[in-house]
């Protein structure tokens, strides 16, 4: 026997073995397995069969439904006619049933319904004759309770109807929306053909409008009866309809048309407010006045079995109000908003910003996406347009309520922002370069832009972004609109509401008054809670296309950031770090000082770069001196120094496989930041100190210990020769074996001695040179055995330069290796000796002298003398930029072989040898008058516009003048105020970048053949001249003699040579600087001194000590070789005298 289930399942009897057992034996647990399997089988059984009954239940429920409306309106039709011609006012009582059937079975996507609903709000708007307002409907609520209840209900389903039918044909009435209201008494008047948006918004207005309820209910009984009223339109999605209709009733304003949101909003206040705006308005604004009666009442009806007609309940009314900020432009479409924009504002900060990412999108795509017709990318960049527009109004200081009322707002714009950001396609909205700032800011090297790409891609991959069409654009007036992130108005209000102190809290008694209150309220570990918030939207901001400039810049002046957050958060925090410094507990692993610090270095340090060093020194802003490095140890240094040295040199991956994502994004913006500022701070020490040059660096960090590390580095030393680059993945530095020695320099090498860098330096460059020096005794090897023999390079004394660079500019590597040169006289004759290593040096100071020699044309000297490429070097020498190029290598040729060169190079081309970009306060080494004219156009108090400056410099071309515009349209682009300092920023990159751009990059490309960029980064200008040229310390006699070499037959114990000693003992400074440049072609020592001189010195005995006219004769020297011919003279006395005559007579080889 077989039957069917209701399942669908055949099943047969079970059949029963003879042998006494039906099945095959099973375990325990297939036992089990199979009951929970049969258990689950009847559970999902019993669901489907009530899933169906509940199906066929909905199914006739809405048949009947539909059946029975239909079955009304026949009825209705008959008894009011096809469009209520034959009903009147009387019909609106409760016990008529116009309004109840209506209705009921209304259809507010049916264009006929549409018409009888309109038909009924005039029959709402009309007043009877003889009698006074309000209108029909609100005088049949006087009837007693029940006729009372009975109208609200009818009131509610016709508001909710109304609201309904206008936003699903709002594109179709939309002519009709765009038009002024005509009153009540007008929109009654109409007869079947009339308007149908008129009358439904007059009676919209009029049944949410309390005084239409008072005759009946009194004052109390009014403000009750309209909070049902807009509970219940709440319920039905009140602010969807509302925005799709604004939307329609006011296009978006044309971007310029009336000058921004202030014009617009001026233009439209001056016309006749639009139907479709004055229903937006007035409704948002009873909602927001009564918002406490309605939120209570719309809970009461959630939690009650009441339900809308629609059969479901629509969001809560805080989730409801941000979707008229959906609404693309909202605030200057809807001027009349502006009045209650600020509580707008705020109400929807505080509604959406602890959704979770994920929560907001939903609500962004099945909500504002919805409500609107819009995709939920362009819903949610009008919002965040929107609040961004409203946020300097928004978080204004109430004077009525309490010290940091702004303080929550602000925090909740942060993070709802924030979220917002995450979730916008970036590329769309912020084109690259449609910002004021441009794209990659100019003072941003490539590590820096690494850095902060890495960051933006950390935080894009914590949540997906919304779909966008790649090939539908946004307005213009929406992307001008998000440009805003950037508006110092918003960042000021932003910044303030939560750093509340600008000044030091023991300043003045009110400042330490309102500290003590605000420390009360806002204890420092919710204060570290507020920075994260506030820092992770700041740092979004400066990470959009084209912003991070002009985000700094405002936040450096405008919103005076590095002020209000140094005495706000981190010098309380630095005082106190176990209260202070908060871990963030997140992904990104902060101890609580890292996001605020990074901002606090990129404000800093776009403020110094942009005021210039007179606010650093005299106006000592935006910090006092005193707080960059205080008495007792504290301030801005110490906080920096703690912080780099514990990034870069304490702190550990919690794995083997590195940090997080987010936690490797963080340290590298932080190392770029801090690295950066500290950088700027100490180049500016140098030049003129306000803190000893201990406070820059590391304080546990002694120098054996430094050794140790760098041992280990130079072990690595071939791999980084070979391109590796020290802390790439932001973790440490680049070659595994190079240790954390590597990774402190690229990014702090101020943490370390000068003189520990500059053996770093040395002990590289030197393995690099053995390296190669390998090499070559495998070509020797190879010559011997039918290679090419080692070359001499033939260079005519006449023409070094020329022949110099024909002979080696295209050696390629072997310019790493031995060079030896072969000099020919001015007869064309080969000069006597063998180069084994002091004729090349002869050779390289001769190139030298004479390729950077002003009159040549390669090189410009400034007004103290220092070089530079000379920007029309092109002009003046055909092959310019290729010797240009040659002079790098021979320049990097003597630093690789250890020569010291006397060639004074300008600073700010110094800079370049590092790759920093030349800002403003390196234009002094340049050309001193010019910056003192620029200071003086930066605080001219006058008319700027008097001078008759325009966007233009005039450059001296081989004596003509050539103006050249500094900006496009800059010849017609006057000089005025609010321009200056970008006038004045552009003459310092013209001169400094743009006009050697091609000169100082051929340079750098020769240098850089030889010395990786990676070895000179680590140094700045003053230190890098002294690598070139040797060190200021002066002559260290002890050290020069520990290191001196001698021959002919000198040694250390010779009566001469101790009489030599003395003697150079009593020289002045500036005469032991000529003796060396007499001995070495080099007025200073080297750098680490003499024992790393090449060649090393040596004293030769010149004569015989037979001789009796030998003393007679003066020293003489070859500097090639850095060798002192010394005659044996008899006393002290003597040897000074011969040598101060030799040294200041020009003595050399010829002098005898």
């Amino acid at each position: 026997m077989s039957f069917r289930s209701f399942g669908g399942e055949y099943k047969k009897e079970a059949r029963v073995s003879l042998a006494g057992r039906s099945r095959v034996e099973e375990s325990r647990a297939e036992v089990l397995e199979r009951t929970r399997r049969e258990r689950e089988r009847r559970r999902q059984d019993k669901l489907a069969a009530a899933s169906a009954t509940s199906i066929q239940a909905a199914w006739r429920g809405w048949r009947s439904r539909r059946r029975h409306q239909a079955e009304l309106r026949q009825a209705w039709v008959q008894r009011f006619g096809e469009h209520a011609e034959r009903a009147s006012s009387t019909d609106l009582a409760p016990a008529s049933g116009f309004l109840r059937q209506l209705c009921y079975f209304a259809d507010p996507a049916s264009p006929a319904d549409v018409r009888l609903l309109a038909a009924a709000c005039r029959l709402v708007l009309a007043v009877p004759p003889l009698e006074a307002p309000p209108a029909a409907l609100c005088q049949h609520a006087a009837g007693g309770h029940e006729a009372a209840a009975a109208v609200l209900q009818q009131a509610q389903a016709l508001v909710a109807l109304c609201l309904a039918a206008l936003a699903e044909h709002a594109p179709a009435l939309a002519p009709q929306l765009r038009q002024p209201r005509l009153g009540p008494a007008a929109a009654a008047a109409g007869g079947p053909g009339a308007p149908e948006a008129a009358p439904m918004i007059e009676a919209l207005l009029l049944l949410t409008a309390q005084d239409s309820w008072k005759p009946a209910f009194g004052p109390a009984g009014a403000a009750e009866a309209t909070a049902r009223l807009l509970a219940a339109a709440v319920d039905a999605g009140l602010f969807g309809p509302l925005a799709r209709m604004a939307g329609v009733a006011c296009p978006e304003p044309q971007p310029g048309a009336a000058g921004g949101a202030a014009g617009a909003a001026g233009q439209q206040q001056a016309t006749r407010v639009s139907s479709g705006e004055a229903l937006a308005t007035a409704l948002t604004v009873r909602v927001l006045t009564q918002q406490t009666a309605v939120t209570a009442r719309q809970r009461l009806r959630r939690l009650g079995p009441a339900r809308p007609r629609s059969g479901q309940l629509h969001q809560p009314l805080d989730r409801q109000l941000p979707l008229l900020l959906c609404l693309p432009l909202a605030l200057r479409r809807l001027p009349t908003l502006r009045p209650v924009a600020g509580r707008l504002w705020r109400a929807s900060a505080a509604a959406l910003h602890a959704l979770p990412p994920a929560q907001l999108s939903a609500w962004l795509q099945a909500g504002a996406a919805s409500a609107l017709g819009e995709p939920a990318a362009l819903a949610a960049a009008a919002l965040l347009g929107n609040l961004l527009e409203g946020a300097a109004a928004a978080l204004r200081e109430d004077p009525k309520q309490a010290a940091g009322s702004a303080r929550l707002p602000a925090l909740q714009f942060a993070a709802l922002a924030s979220m917002l950001l995450a979730l916008l396609p970036e590329q769309a909205f912020f084109p690259a370069g449609g910002g004021p700032g441009g794209g990659r800011d100019e003072d941003e090297d490539g590590q820096q832009a690494a850095a902060r790409a890495a960051a933006a891609a950390a935080a894009a991959a914590v949540v997906a972004r919304l779909p966008w069409d790649a090939a539908q654009l946004p307005s213009a007036g929406l992307v001008s609109q998000l440009q805003l992130v950037s508006d110092g108005a918003l960042l000021r209000s932003l910044v303030r509401a939560v750093l509340p102190f600008a000044a030091p809290a023991d300043g003045t008694e009110a400042v330490a008054a309102q500290a003590a209150a605000q420390a009360a309220v806002v204890p420092l570990q919710q204060r570290a809670g507020d920075m994260r918030q506030l820092c992770s939207l700041l740092h979004r901001f400066m990470g959009l296309p084209g912003q991070r400039q002009r985000v700094l810049v405002m936040l450096a002046f405008s919103a005076e950031l590095v002020q209000r957050l140094w005495y706000s958060y981190l010098r309380p925090a630095q005082a106190a770090p176990g209260e202070g410094w908060v871990p963030s507990g997140d992904a990104s692993c902060d101890p609580g000082w890292m996001l605020p610090l990074t901002l606090f270095s990129l404000a800093y340090s776009a403020f110094i770069i942009t005021a210039g060093d007179d606010e650093l020194y005299q106006a000592q802003r935006p910090l006092p001196l005193t707080e960059l490095h205080g008495a007792r140890g504290g301030g801005v240094l110490a906080l920096l120094k703690l912080a780099l040295w514990h990034v870069l040199w304490v702190e550990a991956a919690p794995s083997p496989g590195g940090w997080p994502p987010e936690a490797a994004a963080l340290r590298a913006q932080l190392k770029e930041a801090a690295g950066k500022f500290m950088g700027q701070l100490h180049d500016r020490n140098c030049r003129r100190a306000f803190a000893p040059a201990e406070a820059f660096q590391a304080d546990a960090l002694p120098a054996e210990r430094f050794q140790s590390e760098m041992s280990a580095a130079t072990a690595a030393g071939r791999a980084l020769a070979e391109g590796a680059e020290p802390g790439k993945d932001g973790g440490g530095p680049g070659p595994a074996a190079a240790g954390r020695a590597w990774g402190l320099l690229a990014h702090a090498p101020y943490l370390v001695p000068f003189r520990e860098r500059a053996k770093l330096f040395q002990s590289v460059v030197a393995a690099e040179r053995a390296r190669h020096r390998d090499m070559e005794v495998m070509h020797s090897l190879a010559a011997e055995f039918g290679g090419a023999p080692n070359r001499f390079f033939a260079v005519r004394r006449t023409q070094t330069l020329q022949d110099a660079y024909e002979q080696l500019n295209h050696v390629g590597e072997a310019l790493h290796g031995r060079i030896r040169i072969q000099f020919i006289d001015a007869h064309g004759l080969e000069e006597a000796g063998v180069d084994g290593g002091g004729i090349f040096k002869e050779f390289l100071e001769d190139v030298v002298k004479e390729g950077f020699d002003p009159n040549l044309g390669l090189f410009r000297a400034t007004t103290d003398n220092r070089l530079y490429p000379n920007p029309h070097a092109q002009l003046v020498v055909g092959n310019a930029l290729r010797l240009i190029e040659f002079l790098g290598k021979m320049l990097g040729k003597a630093m690789y072989e250890g020569i010291l060169v006397e060639l004074p190079l300008a600073p700010f081309f110094l800079k370049k040898f590092r790759g920093a970009y030349c800002d403003i306060n390196d234009l002094p080494t340049l050309d001193p008058e010019l910056y003192r004219n620029l200071v003086f156009l930066k605080r001219y108090e006058g008319d700027v516009a008097d001078l008759g400056l325009t966007f233009t410099i005039t450059d001296n071309v081989l004596g003509r003048a050539q103006e050249v515009e500094l900006a496009p349209g800059g010849q017609d682009t006057p000089v005025i105020a609010d321009n200056r300092l970008a006038y004045i920023h552009r003459v310092a990159d013209h001169r400094l970048n743009q006009q050697i751009r091609e000169p100082a990059a051929a340079f750098l490309r020769g240098l850089h053949q030889l010395i990786k960029p990676e070895w000179v980064r680590m140094f700045n200008e003053e230190e890098l001249q002294m690598l070139i040229s040797g060190g200021q310390q002066g002559l260290d006699i002890a050290d020069m003699r520990a290191h001196c070499q001698y021959s002919g037959g000198y040694h250390e114990e010779h009566p001469v040579v101790q009489a030599f000693w003395a003697a150079l003992a009593t020289f002045t400074p500036a005469e032991q600087a000529a003796f060396l440049r007499f001995v070495t072609s080099c007025p200073r020592p080297p750098l680490l001194g003499f024992k790393y001189l090449e060649p090393p010195l040596a004293i030769q005995l010149a004569g015989s000590m037979l001789d009796e006219h030998a003393a007679e004769r003066l020293p003489t020297a070859a500097t090639c070789m850095n060798l002192l011919k010394l005659p044996p003279y008899r006393t002290p006395q003597q040897i000074r005298d011969k040598l101060l005559y030799a040294v200041q007579s020009g003595a050399g080889f010829e002098l005898s």
